[in-house]
This record gives structure tokens, C-alpha cells and sequence, in this order.
């Protein structure tokens, strides 16, 4: 059903207040001369119906130009999160030293102790004090020597029996470095001997085609020869220096320069005092050192251990050093010695023998 409004035109608004009624329809109808009307609609707001359901989502629609760019903004944006460090710069040339400065800095932390120094020179000795006091005078102590005729009854000193036959004691004699030892078994029979040590036994000139130690005592654990300055006639010069003992010209002697695991031949008539072909006829400044071991014992051989220091005939300052062992298959005790040249003479040196306890 359709009502119809119907307004003519007036210079006054018109206030139209339309209540349609249900399942109907208003129809308004304005007249007027003038193309251009008026007309301003209120419309009651009705109840609020069922919502419908949602329809879908129409397609996106094209995006539309890019706007013209609006004016700068007077107003500075919000600061930017800091961005990483980048890489460092090279390092610039040092600058001008600065004015030296007129406040102290602070005080460093104190440094470790350094080692203790060297220790001064003792001092001076002080002048001596003044003497103490003299200390009270000690008891009387026992007589040193009592003479009386009774029996002693004072076991702390002591005593000197007169009527007793007088026994020797301690022999006359000695020199300096000798000691007191027992000569016999028989109680109280002493004499001086020398202990330990080196006595000598005999010296001798190096002259002539040989020299000899005779009569060397048996009293000694062992003998040590020395040779000192040895030279020999020039027809000699290189040759070797014998030795042999109590006269033996017998093969019987053997002589090794070094280490025999083979054992020993006695093929030879002497023992090498020295074998280096050193020794000549001019000024000589070698050493020749031999030790004769078990020389007294009368049931083994008998061991030379010889240490030389020889100096070249061809030339001063011309050195050598050797250290050898002879043997004689002898079970006598040696009582000479004998030292020669192999074919000539002597012509100057010394010999000397010592006997060791």
C-alpha cells in the first residue's frame, strides 16, 4: 500500500512528521516553481534487526597511483637504532707532545724487593775491653810428685817405684815423620820406622852404557822409580830404555803397551821402561814413572806399571803420554834394577828409587 505526500512550496520550512505504517510505503511529492528545492530528511532510527550473515570478501581492488609527494616535515623523525661499528681507521701521525703537566700523577703500587746486596767489608775491630776481675784462687789440688818410702795409697797420681830394675821405653833417635813400631815380638822392643810414604833408596846419575840399584831391601810394600831429564849419544836417538831385574837376561819378561785378553808370551829379555822412540841427545824435559808392585813377595810375578810424559827429540814442545805394564815370570824378590839404552850410552839424566810402606 502507497500513501502520497504532497507539498506546494513555501518560503518556510516545512516540518512533515511521517509515521508510515507496517507494509507500507510513503511517497512524498514536492511543488515548486524553482529548479533547486530544500529537503532534509530525518528518518528514525528503527529497531535493530537480526545481523545477516557475513558475505565473503570482495577481490582487492587495483592499487591506485602514487600520490604526489607530500612537503618536508619540519618536525625531525624519531633516531635510528645504532647501527655496528665499522671497521677501525689506520692510525693517524702523533700529535705535538702537550705542555708537561704542573699536578703530580698518582703514586705507582711499590715494586717487588729487589735481592739483598753483597755483604759489606767487616768492620774494624773494636779496641779490647778492660780486663775482669781476678777470680778467687780454686782449691790446692794433688801433689805432681810424692817420694816416700811406703806403699802409695793415693790411686790418682802417678807413682815411680825406685827399687824396680829400669826398662827402656822409648828408643833414642828418630828423625821428623818417623813413628814408633814394634821391632820383635819381645815385649818392649821398639824402634823408629818410617810410615807411609817415600824413602828413598838410592840416586843415580844416568852415565855410561847402564846404571844399577843394588841391594834394595825388603822392607817395603813396593818401589817407584823416576826417571827425570833422560838423554842418550846421538847414535841412539828414537831408541827404546830396558830394565831388568836381579841380572835376568832370560826370556823372561813381557811387556804390553794396551789390553792383552790373549795372555802373555815372556819372549822378551827386558821389560820397556819406554818404548816411544822419544828420547835423544838433546835437552830433555821428559818423566818417566814406574811402580814395581809386590817387588819382596817370593810366590807371584812381579807387575811394572809405567806413567810417562816424554818430550820429542826432533823438536821442544813436542809432546807424548803413555801408560803401560810389564810382567817378569819370576817368583823371586827383586833385589836390582838395571835401566839402559838398547845399544848406547847415557848422557845425562837421573834415577832415582823409592821404597813405599
Amino acid at each position: 500500500m502507497t500513501e502520497y505526500i504532497i507539498i506546494e512550496e513555501s518560503q518556510t520550512p516545512i516540518l512533515l512528521s511521517v509515521e508510515p505504517e507496517s507494509q507500507t510505503q510513503t511517497l512524498i511529492i514536492i511543488e515548486s516553481a524553482t529548479p533547486q528545492v530544500a529537503v532534509e530528511f530525518s528518518v528514525d532510527q528503527g529497531p535493530q534487526g537480526i545481523p545477516g550473515v557475513t558475505g565473503p570478501t570482495g577481490p582487492i581492488g587495483l592499487t591506485g597511483p602514487t600520490g604526489p609527494t607530500g612537503a618536508a616535515s619540519t618536525v625531525p623523525g624519531p633516531t635510528g637504532a645504532t647501527g655496528p661499528t665499522g671497521p677501525a681507521g689506520a692510525t693517524g701521525p702523533t700529535g705535538p707532545t702537550g705542555a708537561a703537566s704542573t699536578v703530580p700523577g698518582p703514586t705507582g703500587a711499590t715494586g717487588p724487593t729487589g735481592p739483598a746486596g753483597a755483604t759489606g767489608p767487616v768492620g774494624a775491630t773494636g779496641a779490647t775491653g778492660p780486663t775482669g776481675v781476678t777470680g778467687s784462687t780454686g782449691p790446692t789440688g794433688d801433689d805432681g810428685f810424692v817420694a816416700q818410702t811406703t806403699a802409695p795409697t793415693n790411686t790418682g797420681l802417678l807413682w815411680l817405684d825406685t827399687d824396680e830394675t829400669a826398662i827402656t821405653m822409648i828408643p833414642s833417635g828418630g828423625s821428623t815423620g818417623q813413628a814408633l813400631t814394634k821391632a820383635s815380638a819381645t815385649d818392649y822392643d821398639t824402634q823408629w820406622s818410617n810410615v807411609g810414604g817415600y824413602t828413598q833408596l838410592g840416586s843415580i846419575s844416568l852415565t855410561g852404557a847402564s846404571v844399577t840399584f843394588s841391594s834394595i831391601p825388603s822392607t817395603y810394600r813396593k818401589l817407584v822409580l823416576e826417571v827425570l831429564n833422560p838423554r842418550i849419544d846421538s847414535g841412539g836417538i828414537g831408541e827404546s830404555i830396558m830394565m831388568n831385574f836381579n841380572s835376568d837376561t832370560s826370556t823372561h819378561y813381557y811387556y804390553n803397551a794396551g789390553f792383552n785378553s790373549s795372555g802373555p808370551s815372556f819372549a822378551d829379555t827386558f821389560i820397556y821402561l819406554d818404548d816411544s822412540s822419544y828420547i835423544g841427545d838433546a835437552a830433555n824435559k821428559s818423566y818417566l814413572y814406574c811402580e814395581i808392585k809386590g817387588y819382596s813377595n817370593t810366590s807371584t810375578y812381579k807387575t811394572a806399571v809405567f806413567q810417562n810424559v816424554l818430550e820429542d827429540y826432533s823438536g821442544p814442545d813436542v809432546w807424548a803420554t803413555k801408560q803401560d805394564i810389564g810382567l817378569w815370570n819370576q817368583a823371586s824378590a827383586i833385589t836390582s834394577i838395571t835401566i839402559k839404552p838398547a845399544t848406547v850410552d847415557w848422557v845425562s839424566g837421573t834415577a832415582i828409587l823409592y821404597g813405599v810402606k
